[in-house]
């Protein structure tokens, strides 16, 4: 580690909006894209940096915020794998680190996302580049592609199934509380 390293990730998230009016019906609607680059700070043990205070401190939390997106990572590696024995909903834990939290919909939403992982040829950096390709993650299939809801009419059907739906057994409470 050099000693103008700053021991840190950093995110620089952009958002595209896209407003747009439906011609036939009036009716705004609008896209929203979302793009994050993502820099993170490799991680380094402690007795081959020689850090200490401060630094040592940094460097414990890098690690466990990169363990996190580890675990995060191979959780959803393993929700999407067709063959997996245990079925249901895992836990993804996102919230063990800013990190992670910060980049639940790039990770795990309806996303694209792209690792590029940078590498040393040198020998006595042999660790630290394994630790590095452990990273990348497991071949997983495609994600389905984003849906759009354009059609005005379904989505107006939709929302109105979905209040039904959630009306009803408030309803059913309601009746039999003052049947009793």
């Amino acid at each position: 580690m050099n000693e103008t390293s700053s021991r840190s990730h950093a995110v620089f998230t952009m958002v595209f909006t896209q407003r747009q009016v439906d011609m036939a019906t009036g009716i705004p609607g609008e896209k929203v894209s979302k793009i994050s680059l993502v820099d993170l700070a490799g991680s380094e043990r402690a007795d081959s940096t020689g850090a200490t205070g401060a630094r040592l401190k940094e460097g414990a939390n890098i690690n466990k915020s990169l363990t996190t997106l580890g675990l995060v990572i191979s959780a959803l590696a393993e929700q999407s794998n067709p063959d997996r024995k245990k079925k249901g909903k895992d836990f993804v834990p996102y919230r063990d680190s800013v990190l992670t939290w910060l980049l639940k919909d790039n990770l795990g939403g309806n996303s694209k996302t792209t690792m590029i992982a940078t590498l040393s040829p040198a020998d006595i950096n042999y660790d630290e580049t394994l630790s590095t390709l452990r990273y990348a993650p497991p071949p997983v299939p495609p994600p389905p592609p984003p849906c759009y809801c354009n059609d005005h009419a379904l989505l107006c059907h939709l929302l109105l199934r979905a209040r039904r739906q959630l009306r009803g057994p408030r309803q059913a409470n309601r009746k039999q509380g003052s049947r009793q």
